[in-house]
């Protein structure tokens, strides 16, 4: 699996906490970059395309968990 460098920030903040919905993540993307809310989203659903994310609904929020493991990522880069 390909991760770019901005997916992987992206992925940061699900391994150190999820489920999380989007304004949780972007909350927690800015806070390290200076990121646009519409750049996180469409990392987000980069990340959803290539199965490396999980998006659930629960009520009318979604919630995003990572499906790859820090340690398969790292292995593969």
């Amino acid at each position: 699996m390909n991760i770019s460098k901005s997916e992987h920030q992206v992925l940061e903040a699900l391994w150190e906490a999820s489920p999380l919905t989007v304004g949780q993540i972007v909350e927690r993307v800015q806070s390290n970059s200076d990121w646009h809310e519409n750049t996180i989203k469409t990392l987000l659903v980069r990340l959803v395309t290539k199965k490396a994310v999980r998006r659930r609904k629960d009520g009318k929020r979604f919630f995003y968990e990572p499906l790859v493991t820090k340690e398969a990522v790292v292995d593969t880069e």
